[in-house]
């Protein structure tokens, strides 16, 4: 079970990692959980101005961006450059199948063909925009690019890889 684990968190890391490469940065622990930028939990809101740091995802379209405008007593956003058309509903349904599955921590148990098909899919989306099957292709550039590991590509592949045989027999 613990390998079975060890390769759901790795498909997870993936999903991040190609999330955080449109500009979509997970934070597991800090509600709303997405941000424009890593979430830094040592910065402070200044006074009598807009937020600079920790600013949540607002425009989910791809190359979207958002500005906050301080009028004198509040911070209004709106949106920048709208981005891809027909994009933001799939990056954020990705977006939300990783920290729903982040959340519970048994989805690598119980309906685990489920979960493996969400991370599937939604790196296969989040790579490209096109259900392809090229997550694999997507998988060896974040190794490449060093935002994953050769340990986690190879925990990925077992992880998608069919077992061979029959299930193991119960005591």
């Amino acid at each position: 079970m613990n390998e079975e684990k060890e390769m759901f968190e790795a498909a997870l890391a993936a999903l991040d990692a190609q999330l955080a490469t449109k500009g979509f940065y997970f934070s597991v622990g800090n509600n709303p959980y997405f941000f424009i930028a890593p979430y830094d939990p040592t910065y402070t809101t200044p006074v009598g101005a807009c937020a600079t740091k920790n600013l949540s995802v607002y425009n989910w379209q791809t190359g979207g961006t958002t500005t906050w405008t301080w009028n004198g007593t509040t911070c209004t956003r709106s949106i920048g450059n709208p981005g891809t058309a027909g994009t933001g509903d799939k990056n954020m349904g990705a977006a939300y199948n990783l920290n729903l599955l982040a959340h519970d921590p048994g989805a690598y148990t119980h309906n685990r063909t489920y979960a493996k098909r969400l991370i599937w899919d939604s790196i296969d989306w989040a790579d490209d925009e096109i259900l392809n099957n090229s997550v694999m292709t997507t998988v060896d550039a974040l190794v490449a690019a060093g935002t994953l590991t050769a340990d986690q590509k190879a925990k990925i592949v077992t992880y998608y890889t069919p077992r061979a045989g029959p299930p193991p027999a119960r005591p």
